[in-house]
């Protein structure tokens, strides 16, 4: 019996410990205005210091058109000239292990272009060069943007190299 009056009296100080007051029953006015931590007024003295004023910046004369001062310049069409790396198309004409092998395709691909160089419908930049991608050195003509331009350059490389082939390969074209 004497268990049950003292859970009886745990519980009911507990239940008194919990059901508290609540607090304001109105409504919570904020805390008044607190007032500066400074005065209203300066108390610093600055003539304690040895401070001169900046000078006035220096004005500079220059003889720069101010069309150029503000960026804008007109470059000629006949001048400007974009060039771009793009994922395009090389003509590909041989490809071998050795390197002096493909250095004299090369030299016979240069004299064969510059035959053709003048003829109409063919590109002033169309260079031969040797790529070696690991084993093999490939002989590649050409740099084209569009496979449309390739196609028309394969079919007149292909009269004199009839192996010859289409690559996609990262180039560099000029606008």
């Amino acid at each position: 019996m004497r268990l049950y009056v003292f859970i009886l009296l745990v519980a009911t100080l507990g239940l008194a410990a919990c059901t508290g007051p609540s607090g304001p029953s109105g409504p919570i006015e904020p805390p008044p205005p607190s007032r500066p931590a400074h005065p209203d007024y300066e108390t610093f003295d600055p003539s304690g210091y040895n401070v001169e004023p900046r000078p006035e910046p220096e004005v500079i004369e220059h003889d720069v058109p101010d069309r150029l001062m503000e960026g804008r310049v007109d470059i000629p069409d006949e001048i400007r000239e974009t060039v771009r790396t793009v994922e395009g198309f090389r003509i590909q004409i041989y490809s071998v292990e050795d390197r002096n092998v493909a250095e004299g395709v090369l030299s016979e691909a240069r004299v064969w272009w510059e035959t053709q160089r003048g003829a109409p419908g063919i590109p002033s930049d169309l260079q031969p060069e040797v790529a070696y991608i690991q084993p093999y050195y490939r002989v590649r003509i050409g740099a084209f943007e569009f496979r449309e331009d390739a196609d028309r350059m394969l079919a007149l490389v292909r009269r004199q190299y009839s192996d010859a082939f289409l690559v996609p390969d990262l180039v560099t074209v000029r606008d």
